[in-house]
């Protein structure tokens, strides 16, 4: 699922965060990318607006 490239690890975050925002089921992973997303309240202003940043992140 992963590989060590930055961006494509950045969209998982992204995208494990809209999930939750929007009630859907996370399997074991992101509900760990979640609970360490929740403990990091300095980063949920960024996370809420993907697609401000997205351009800044290199993808599309």
């Amino acid at each position: 699922m992963f590989s060590s490239d930055r961006t494509e690890l950045r969209k998982v975050f992204f995208d494990c965060w809209q999930l939750k925002l929007a009630g859907k089921p996370l399997d074991a992973l992101q509900q760990l990318i979640v609970s360490i997303i929740e403990q990091h309240p300095e980063y949920h202003a960024l996370l809420d607006k993907e697609k401000k940043h997205r351009s800044r992140l290199r993808y599309q």
